[in-house]
């Protein structure tokens, strides 16, 4: 069995860049890779020779284009690309295609008629659930939500009926999927994972101001509103939210009324893991996720985590944080309160985190995908 692993993204890098890395790592390291296929790179472990770059990342930096179009010429150009290699190569019947939903739809076509078996990654949830959520958020805010592109959407979906199998990385994406019609039969689970030995809790003494904290893009679909709303109903004392990642435009107008509270902090891009390791606890209330990275990572530094069942968090509720309803600021507030006056149990809760979160690391998520493998070659 030999293992063609492709992603329009830079390999390596943050993001889905990590995750592709850390799955073609836990190929490589089973002696079963014969070949990456990504937009560009970061040299690391993988040896060069294995690692095909298509160059065409250019896309995502033309000027007057909108990100959508970029993107979208990036992965069909990358898809393109892709397709041409894999069929100049020599690969049989018990070889494996993975590729990245959006990213493959070429060599799919191109895998069904050389007789491979063929994976889609699908690291967030259906399509269509995804568009469902989002237009039902903004039409909430009174806002209009920039539907997919068809030809974007058609490719998505036309994926999965190319595929023989699909991942995902939780229950919601899970769920998602069955919803809307792709047969569990081809569906697996398999969750992401994290540097376990990078992201530790730090040995420090108790804090003197209870800090909150949030990362990711700070948009609508990420639910920092609803964080937001929560902190200023509570007004803790001695108390501080940061909230970090970048904001999106469409934002701006509806964070005037916090960016004047002394209480709440926009860092925009940071380094994470001094933040995770001089918080209390760590909100994350997406509206729609396939398994949020940062999660992870906020586990892993023995933080209690507040997030939501869409985030696709490994949180069980009650043990290593709590899972609050999705859109539900007053559910965020009533959790942080109790966290609030409950050291302790945070301590507790942060003990459960890091023992949670050292079941999920990366090399674990590599040891799954390769079982996958050689389940269905």
């Amino acid at each position: 069995m030999k293992v063609v692993y492709s992603v329009a993204t830079r390999f390596g890098g943050s993001g889905i860049g990590t995750t592709a890395y850390n799955a073609a790592f836990g190929i490589y390291k089973a002696g079963i890779l014969e070949r990456v296929s990504c937009s560009s790179k970061v040299a690391r472990s993988i040896p060069l020779n294995l690692i095909h770059s298509t160059g065409v990342s250019f896309f995502e930096n033309i000027p007057l284009l909108p990100s959508s179009f970029q993107w979208l010429f990036k992965d069909v150009a990358h898809d393109f690309l892709t397709s041409r290699l894999i069929d100049s190569m020599s690969l049989g019947a018990h070889d494996i295609l993975h590729v990245w939903n959006g990213h493959g739809l070429y060599c799919l076509k191109v895998a069904k008629r050389k007789g491979l078996r063929s994976v889609v990654e699908r690291a967030s949830s259906h399509p269509l659930t995804f568009e469902r959520i989002m237009n039902e958020e903004y039409r909430s805010r009174g806002l209009k939500f920039s539907q997919m592109l068809s030809f974007n959407r058609r490719r998505l979906l036309e994926e999965f009926n190319q595929t023989d199998f699909i991942t995902v990385p939780s229950e919601f994406a899970y769920k998602s999927m069955l919803e809307n019609g792709i047969k569990e039969e081809r569906l697996v689970k398999i969750p992401f994972g994290t540097d376990v030995g990078r992201f530790r809790p730090a040995v420090s003494s108790p804090h003197s101001v209870f800090n909150v904290l949030f990362a990711g893009q700070v948009g609508l679909r990420k639910g920092v509103l609803y964080l937001l709303e929560a902190w200023q109903k509570l007004k803790l004392k001695d108390a501080r939210l940061t909230i970090v990642g970048q904001i999106d435009a469409e934002m701006e107008n509806l964070l005037v009324s916090y960016g004047t509270d002394p209480t709440i902090k926009f860092l925009g891009y940071s380094d994470l893991l001094p933040l995770y390791q001089s918080s209390d606890v760590f909100v994350f209330p997406s509206l729609e996720e396939g398994s949020a990275l940062v999660n992870y990572e906020a586990l892993s530094c023995g933080l209690p985590v507040i997030t939501t069942f869409e985030s696709g968090s490994l949180v069980t509720d009650g043990q290593e944080g709590f899972i609050v309803r999705c859109r539900d600021s007053d559910d965020i507030a009533e959790k942080l309160s109790y966290l609030y006056q409950n050291p302790s149990v945070r301590l507790e809760m942060g003990e459960r985190a890091r023992s949670q979160a050292q079941q999920y690391s990366w090399e674990r998520y590599g040891q799954s995908l390769v079982g996958f493998y050689e389940n269905i070659s």
